[in-house]
C-alpha cells in the first residue's frame, strides 16, 4: 500500500552573491535540488519526487504541461549593494535556444532600509546602437526607471524587461523554474540577450506597491493569503511572511488547516504557448 504525500517542507540552501545573499527555498535546477526536511520522504530531492510521484505531486494538468519539470522556484535575496542589469528570457527564445523553460518572475519585498530601489525597464525607447554602447560603457542602469520599495511591494519581472536593485532589503522571488538570466553588463551575455531585450519605453505596472494577482502571466499566480475554500488549484506552496521557510502541499496530499497568513503560489491557468 502506498504511503501518503503529506504536507514537505525543505532544507534551505544558501549561496554568497558579490552584492548579498540567496537563500533557496525550493527549486529543481539541477545545479540547485532542494532536499526534503522531515518526514518518511527526509533527503529526498524534489526531482527525485517529481519521478517517483508524478502529477500527483502536481497534478494532472500541470504534469501534462511541464513534465518531471517542477515548474516553479522560490528564493529569498537578501540585497546588500547594487546589482548589475539582468534580463530573462521568454518560454519561446528559451525552448528554442536553451531546452529550458524562459523565466516570468515576482519580487514580494520583505523589508528595505530607506533609500532602497529597483531599476525596471527603460525610461523611453532606446535604439540597438544605443543599447550596445550603454551595456559595453557600463552606463544601462542611467536609462532604466528608479522605482523606490518598502515593505510590502511587489515588483513583477517579465521576461526581456532589463531590471537591477540597489541598497539593502530582503526580498522573496517566486518565478519560472529557469536559471536563465543574463547580465547585461557582461560583453558575452549582452551579445547573447541582444535580440530579446525589450527595448522600448516601460510602464511601471500598476501592481507594483499592491497586492499582485496574476494578470498576462499563464505560469503562476500569487496570493498573500488563502483559505481552504480557495484550494482549487493542483498544488499550493506556502512561504512565511518572512521568508524563512516553505512548505509544498502536493496535489494528491493532505492539505490539511493553511496557516493564516503569509504567500502562496499556485500554479493555474496552464497554457500551451510556450
Amino acid at each position: 500500500m502506498d504511503k501518503n504525500l503529506y504536507p514537505l517542507q525543505f532544507t534551505p540552501v544558501d549561496t554568497q552573491r558579490p552584492w548579498g545573499q540567496e537563500k533557496w527555498l525550493l527549486a529543481d535546477l539541477g545545479y540547485i535540488d532542494s532536499e526534503v526536511l522531515g518526514g518518511w520522504l527526509d533527503g529526498n530531492t524534489l526531482s527525485e519526487l517529481m519521478q517517483t510521484y508524478l502529477e500527483k505531486m502536481v497534478g494532472d494538468d500541470t504534469f501534462e504541461y511541464y513534465g518531471l519539470q517542477f515548474p516553479v522556484s522560490v528564493k529569498v535575496i537578501e540585497f546588500d549593494g547594487e546589482t548589475p542589469v539582468f534580463v530573462h528570457a521568454d518560454d519561446t527564445v528559451a525552448e528554442q535556444r536553451y531546452d529550458s523553460l524562459g523565466k516570468t518572475a515576482v519580487w514580494m519585498v520583505v523589508s528595505a532600509e530607506p533609500g532602497a530601489h529597483a531599476l525596471l525597464g527603460f525610461q523611453r525607447r532606446i535604439t540597438a546602437p544605443e543599447l550596445y554602447a550603454a551595456g559595453q560603457s557600463g552606463a544601462l542602469k542611467e536609462l532604466l526607471n528608479e522605482i523606490p520599495v518598502r515593505a510590502g511591494d511587489v515588483l513583477p519581472l517579465e521576461p526581456g524587461i532589463p531590471y537591477a536593485f540597489c541598497g539593502k532589503a530582503k526580498v522573496i522571488e517566486i518565478s519560472e523554474a529557469s536559471s536563465l538570466v543574463f547580465d547585461l553588463t557582461d560583453p558575452e551575455d549582452l551579445v547573447e540577450a541582444f535580440d530579446f531585450v525589450g527595448r522600448e519605453g516601460y510602464k511601471i505596472p500598476d501592481q507594483v506597491g499592491d497586492n499582485v494577482g496574476s494578470a498576462g502571466n499563464p505560469h503562476f499566480r500569487v496570493k498573500r493569503e488563502l483559505g481552504p475554500e480557495d484550494g482549487e488549484e493542483e498544488f499550493v506552496l506556502h512561504i512565511t511572511a518572512d521568508g524563512s521557510s516553505l512548505t509544498l502541499y502536493p496535489a494528491e496530499g493532505d492539505k490539511g488547516a493553511f496557516p493564516p497568513c503569509g504567500i502562496f503560489v499556485l500554479p493555474g491557468e496552464i497554457t500551451a504557448n510556450r
